[in-house]
């Protein structure tokens, strides 16, 4: 749905209408992780969870799961 390091992006509340109608479950992916800086990685991503919590916290979806992730790990120091 979105980069941890960026705003809301248009496509996640396209995303998140599509999803109410189709599905009933969700599990955010909070993607490109290993591209923050290392020493602030921890609290952009948890920024980044608080903030699309307050998001879903309307829809059917609050509460789901949100994991971090990185396509490649350790390729910028993660």
């Amino acid at each position: 749905m979105r980069w941890a390091g960026c705003a809301a992006q248009a496509q996640t509340a396209e995303c998140l209408v599509v999803g109410e109608i189709a599905t009933q479950r969700l599990l955010v992916v909070l993607n490109k992780v290993d591209l923050l800086p290392a020493a602030e990685r921890s609290k952009l991503v948890v920024r980044a969870r608080r903030r699309l919590a307050q998001t879903l916290a309307s829809t059917k979806f609050a509460g789901c799961p949100m994991v971090a992730v990185a396509a490649k790990p350790g390729a910028r120091g993660c």
